[in-house]
């Protein structure tokens, strides 16, 4: 009779020790209860370990089909395209064969076998150390499980999973084999970082001057600069008195201002047969007693409404000429006077602004004035 049998047989009493009028008390610790209840633990533990069981071979399978798939395509890579030699007969005796030559292929191959050699003999042993404790595991799950099914399980069954099991166990690795040849070369690594700069050498020699380039093109013409000083008068040699002249005129080429004065200085002789010294001032000399006929011209830009000269003779004026501009934009005017007078040796003529700080045009043929004598 088994266990559920002599629970529904004794289905009356109460293993719960509660009262019951028409059975009567049962006793809680009876036989038929407590194999019940140790019955549901056993089932539901064993049942747990079964489950965590599973799941862990599970994991485990999927990781060795990983790790021996990644192994394969690896030494696939590598032996693409190549036989491997076989394994000398004895690995101390002798030189290892030449793996690059019975492979038919170049030299730097044999170093890339070594590596897979000593990668597949490291993976050996770490595979061996997996294993052996895979083994302690399972042995310890099973023994577990063992234990908890042993009331349940027929002995033939239990007798047929251990044959089972020493069937599936796994051998000892063997002795690691001979050391293959070098490898190739592996790939060249990434570029490090740059290095801290050096210290920077010492200049070198100047080289030799090269010849010289060609010319350059003109370069555009600068602006005028300011009018040199003027140089000491000359000396024109005396040839007749009785007709002497002299011709001075403007010797810039732009229009100045007179200055606060109005004495006009920029000067150049044009003619001058002896007898008269023109002076670095402006001013005209004269050697000789006589008549002389003087005359003056200034050319005016200016925008302002009146302008004018004066012909000075030993700074006492002798000549005034007066004019008026006829607009703002027509600058340009004209001013001229002439007039005979007796002068005496030592006596000078020069012209003067009438209105201070006018703007002249001092062109030669612009601006000029000059004296010729008549008589004595």
């Amino acid at each position: 009779m088994t266990v559920a049998q002599v629970v529904v047989a004794r289905k009356p009493e109460r293993c719960s020790g509660q009262s019951d009028t028409s059975v009567g008390m049962a006793d809680p610790h009876s036989s038929p209860c407590r194999c019940a209840h140790a019955a549901q633990k056993l089932a539901v533990f064993g049942a747990s370990i079964a489950i965590f069981s599973l799941l862990w071979v599970a994991c485990a399978t999927v990781y060795v089909v990983y790790v021996r798939h990644d192994f394969d395509r690896q030494l696939a890579e590598v032996r693409r395209g190549c036989t491997p030699p076989a394994a000398p007969t004895d690995p101390f005796s002798g030189p290892a064969p030449d793996v690059a030559a019975s492979w038919d292929v170049p030299r730097g191959n044999g170093e890339v076998e070594h590596i897979v050699f000593e990668v597949m003999s490291t993976d050996s042993e770490e595979q061996a150390d997996r294993d052996a404790e895979e083994e302690d595991e399972d042995e310890m799950i099973k023994s577990l499980v063992r234990r908890s099914a042993e009331d349940v399980e027929p002995p033939a069954e239990r007798s047929e999973r251990k044959k089972k099991n020493r069937r599936c166990k796994k051998g000892c690795p063997g002795p690691p084999g001979p050391k293959g040849d070098t490898g190739k070369t592996g790939r060249r690594g990434r570029r490090g970082l740059p290095g801290t700069p050096g210290i920077p050498g010492a200049p070198g020699l100047p080289g030799e001057v090269g010849p010289a380039g060609p010319v350059g093109p003109e370069g555009s013409k600068g602006e005028a600069g300011p009018p040199g000083a003027r140089g000491e008068p000359g000396t024109v040699p005396k040839t007749d008195t009785s007709s002497s002249v002299i011709h001075v005129q403007g010797a810039v080429d732009s229009a100045i201002s007179a200055g606060a004065t109005g004495k006009l200085q920029y000067w150049q002789q044009a003619v001058n047969t002896g007898g008269y010294t023109l002076h670095a001032n402006g001013e005209i000399e004269v050697h000789e007693d006589g008549y002389y006929f003087i005359y003056s011209q200034v050319l005016y830009y200016d925008a302002s409404a009146f302008m004018g000269h004066y012909v000075m003779v030993n700074a006492a004026s002798f000549l005034r000429c007066t004019a008026t501009t006829v607009s703002p934009e027509l600058k340009y005017n004209t001013g001229y006077a002439a007039a005979a007078t007796r002068l005496q040796a030592g006596d000078t003529v020069y012209v003067k602004i009438a209105y201070p700080n006018r703007v002249i045009d001092m062109h030669p043929d612009s601006t000029y004035f000059g004296m010729f004598k008549i008589s004595s």
